[in-house]
């Protein structure tokens, strides 16, 4: 579904891996975690069969996509080492404070919430990636959608907040689109989110 992606980096001299994870209710954020967290470490073992250079890993995800990478990258349980990712893209990311948002709505068999982040408060601070935000976070490159849900805009404004004394010049750019076309724009090569990432990229090698 998304070979457009890789195909479009690969013409920006991008290596691209496009990995799946287990989808609500076969798996809950940690297994869902765990999943990406052993595609992270799949790439960097063998990338290089690939011309790809394991000391630069770059994660880009969009919405529930977006939430899983965060996740990997802030909280410490996921990754041995998180100084081997060299920059995070976020697209319209999803559930970066779900703890604040299920502390106000609690989950119920409804889109299988009560699997995805289970019914314990304490593992919805677990699943949200703003409570492990330090020193160690890599940088962070943050598209939200203006027309996108009201719950993506206002977590990913809490979530930059919470960027900033650690990296204080973190943005979030503003596309005027709605949640699902944040993603499908990128079958187009000459969007200028292509130039934007590969820009980030170079700028944290």
């Amino acid at each position: 579904m998304y070979g457009f992606l890789g195909r479009n980096f690969a013409k920006n001299d991008v290596v691209t891996v496009i990995p799946d994870y287990s989808l609500s209710p076969n798996g809950s954020y940690d297994a869902m975690a765990k999943e990406i967290s052993q595609a992270v470490q799949w790439t960097i073992d063998n990338i290089e069969n690939y011309k790809g250079d394991p000391e630069q890993i770059y994660l880009m995800g969009h919405s529930a996509g977006g939430h899983l990478i965060a996740l990997i990258t802030t909280n410490p349980k996921y990754l041995k080492d998180k100084t081997v990712i060299k920059g995070v893209i976020l697209n319209d990311a999803a559930a970066l404070d779900m703890k604040s948002y299920l502390d106000k709505n609690p989950p119920t068999s409804k889109y299988h919430y009560d699997v995805t982040w289970t019914t314990n408060p304490e593992n919805w601070k677990d699943a949200s990636p703003i409570y492990f935000i330090d020193d160690t976070t890599p940088p962070f490159l943050v598209y939200v959608g203006e027309k996108t849900y009201p719950s993506i805009i206002t977590q990913s404004a809490t979530f930059v907040e919470a960027l900033k004394p650690f990296q204080p010049e973190i943005k979030q750019i503003f596309l005027n689109k709605k949640h699902v076309p944040m993603m499908s724009h990128y079958i187009y090569p000459w969007t200028k989110r292509y130039d934007e990432i590969v820009t980030f990229i170079s700028e944290n090698k």
